[in-house]
């Protein structure tokens, strides 16, 4: 059975090197570390590939997909857009 390094690992998989060491590091790929160095089976590789993939910027923990609203500084917010609003309206130019 041959092993790949992450970086070669990383080559196949169209991802950068530091995306492979983190999934090994959370153990979505299985390794054998070697010091520090991880070591990947062709067939791992072959299996983590296969899996379906969401598209898109990975979930952070615990995230449930719904924006969460801060009461406390809400109108503050919306305060302040209406602020920028008005200064942003357009300015008519009198023509000569």
């Amino acid at each position: 059975m041959r092993y790949l390094t992450t970086t070669e690992a990383a080559s196949v998989l169209h991802v950068d090197p530091s995306r492979v060491r983190l999934l090994c590091k959370l153990g979505r790929i299985e390794t054998i570390k070697i010091g520090n160095t991880y070591a990947i089976s062709e067939h791992e590789l072959d299996r983590f590939a296969a899996l379906p993939r969401r598209a898109g910027r990975p979930r952070r923990n615990g995230s449930t997909g719904q924006c969460k609203v801060n009461h406390a500084t809400a109108s503050a917010t919306a305060t302040d857009v209406s602020v920028t609003r008005s200064a942003l309206r357009p300015v008519k130019f009198s023509q000569r």
